[in-house]
């Protein structure tokens, strides 16, 4: 078994952007906890995402998403189970671990026919 640590995040958007906000929530393998309208024009979204998930490129593409008006807070929130792999580049037919990284089994590429994945 596997766990990885999980963020409570709080985004702050227009209403006109939560549609796309829950969209990269869940392509980050979130889940939306608490929708909560603050006032006519902002609502403030509940989320738990894994903390690998917002670490590379999350901030950029929620900026994206909402022509720079959401705004994004985090804070620990537990350990979850996951189906984690070692993912290896291979140069030359051969692994370099420098470029190796653990990803979500789902974000992983199916190995070659004939190659085995840990279950």
């Amino acid at each position: 078994m596997i766990e990885e640590p999980t963020v409570r995040v709080f985004l702050m958007t227009p209403g006109d952007y939560i549609g796309d906000m829950m969209n990269l929530v869940l392509e980050k393998r979130g889940q939306v906890e608490h929708t909560e309208t603050l006032d006519a024009t902002r609502i403030l979204l509940t989320c738990t995402l894994p903390l690998n998930e917002i670490l590379v490129d999350f901030n950029d593409r929620l900026k994206s998403a909402s022509k720079g008006y959401a705004s994004m807070d985090y804070e620990h929130s537990d350990y979850q189970q996951s189906k984690l792999v070692k993912m290896d580049i291979l140069i030359n037919a051969e692994p370099v671990d420098a470029f190796s990284s653990i990803v979500h089994m789902d974000k992983s590429r199916l190995p070659r026919a004939g190659i085995s994945v840990p279950s």
